[in-house]
């Protein structure tokens, strides 16, 4: 599957310009990739500079888990739908494979993607409002990440990151509302809960009081209705591979990654709404003291490469959809005073991101920031800034590229 058969040559016909607020390639290695304290991945993201191909490999595809993976014996894994079934059951991988099969090619983004560390860093810089400039500058310099390594870490702990969460792939499997006419719905079954296999403990305070969880999601059914959620046993044209959910996995084009919960075990009914820890204290806003969650992928665009050829500037990026497909790329070189059009150079397949270009008009400054901005077809776009209630958790807001031409 190749949209942009020509996208390697592209990417590499002229004097590539480094965008310096990226990282430095140096420091990228480190900053990709997070280790628990076990020594198990627990966090991957790309390096978006290096994104050359429109199906992201299965070992470049960004990972975020909560647990160490669980160990699989396939002989004795079973998927067991319990709750307010008609007939509770358990089904082993045959028969899933007895049910009709189908492949999506589907965008993921981590919820937490681009989870605002220069927001929590903004907030700091405003205590100078309350202090004097001494004591700033002096606080500053102390919570300085640059030279407090510490705090940078403390930061990974408390699951603040920067962006690059986020891959295109292909996954197969069968769909979840076939095998839910096979075995019914209780007629009162309100919610249904998506659980993992892998438990763990994710805070502190957990470990203390021993208390495990499993990694599990929620849907009311009516909203999931919606969507097209895939039981997903294989990305990419092969099985999946354990850290990505062998050997089955939630699939919903359109929805961000925390709802595709890996190594599914259980989908459990329930009458009631369900209040997990990760349903009610992740991967949402709390308002008016009620957890919100974030399920609907938002609309995103970002640069990944500045190209110089001959006498012209060429910027190259990728773009997403939200609830509907892309109408347009935009892009503005002046502080987002003015928006000119980009070339799209694909159309989305299913729920993929999309390639596009943009040629930088001549007599620009020497420092520049490039920000492109995406547009839906039905109005939704990309905030210039993040909102009340996105800072943290499904923030789309414009991602700027600065280099030095």
């Amino acid at each position: 599957m190749d949209p942009v058969p020509e996208l390697q040559s592209l990417l590499n016909d002229g004097k590539s310009i480094r965008i310096k607020n990226y990282p430095k390639k140096a420091r990228i290695s480190s900053q990709l990739e997070e280790l628990s304290f076990h020594r198990y991945l627990i966090h991957r993201g790309l390096d978006v500079t290096q994104i050359d191909t429109f199906i992201t490999p299965v070992n470049q595809f960004f990972i975020r888990n909560h647990f160490e993976y669980p160990e699989i014996i396939m002989d004795n894994w079973r998927l067991k739908l319990t709750g307010c079934f008609e007939k509770e059951a358990i089904l082993f991988m045959e028969d899933l494979k007895k049910f009709e099969q189908v492949t999506r090619i589907c965008h993921i983004e981590c919820t937490g993607n681009q989870r605002s560390e220069r927001k929590l860093f903004h907030s700091i810089k405003r205590l100078h409002q309350y202090t004097n400039l001494m004591t700033f500058n002096l606080l500053m310099k102390v919570l300085d990440p640059k030279q407090w390594k510490w705090l940078v870490s403390f930061l990974r702990a408390t699951g603040i990151r920067a962006g690059n969460i986020f891959s295109n792939g292909i996954f197969t499997g069968v769909r979840l509302f076939d095998v839910l006419k096979e075995y019914p719905l209780s007629r009162d079954a309100k919610e249904i809960v998506f659980e993992g296999i892998d438990k763990g403990f994710d805070t502190s305070l957990h470990r203390a009081k021993k208390e495990f969880h499993h990694y599990a999601r929620s849907f009311e059914i009516q909203e999931l209705q919606q969507y097209e959620p895939i039981l997903c046993f294989e990305m990419n044209g092969a099985p999946l591979t354990l850290e990505h959910g062998y050997p089955l996995r939630l699939i919903i084009p359109g929805i961000y990654g925390a709802e595709h919960v890996k190594w599914l075990g259980r989908i459990i009914a329930t009458t009631e709404k369900y209040k997990g820890y990760f349903q009610n204290h992740y991967y949402g806003y709390r308002i008016d003291g009620e957890m919100v969650p974030v399920h609907e992928q938002r609309p995103k665009s970002m640069v990944i490469k500045v190209l110089k050829k001959d006498n012209h500037y060429l910027a190259y990026g990728i773009a997403w959809r939200g609830t509907s497909p892309i109408d347009r790329i935009e892009v503005s070189v002046d502080d987002m005073n003015t928006w000119r059009p980009a070339s799209l150079l694909c159309e989305e397949i299913d729920h993929s991101w999309v390639f596009w270009r943009y040629e930088l008009p001549k007599g620009l400054k020497e420092t520049n920031a490039i920000i492109p901005r995406v547009f839906c077809i039905n109005g939704g776009c990309q905030p210039l800034e993040p909102g009340k209630y996105s800072s943290v958790y499904g923030c789309n807001a414009v991602v700027s590229a600065v280099v030095d031409l």
